[in-house]
């Protein structure tokens, strides 16, 4: 049994990708904190922004793109 799939615990986080955008640091602020506060394993922010960046292809783009960010829970009970 998961406890994310079995009783929803998760967080997520859509933001809208663009360069440079100086919101994605209030995004990740908001996501720690609330992982944080539900005992959920979160990444650090390097690799939180990596894994964003590699995921949208790179860091430059022309055309809007929404990022949805997911963290489950862990364990089985």
């Amino acid at each position: 049994m998961n406890r994310s799939l079995h009783f929803g615990e998760g967080l997520f986080e859509t933001i809208l990708w663009k360069e440079n955008n100086p919101k994605i640091p209030l995004h990740y602020k908001r996501l720690s904190g609330s992982a944080r506060f539900l005992s959920i394993p979160c990444p650090d922010y390097e690799t939180f922004l990596a894994q964003i960046t590699a995921a949208v292809g790179g860091g430059g783009c022309d055309e809007k793109k929404y990022v949805k960010y997911l963290l489950y829970s862990e364990g089985e009970k």
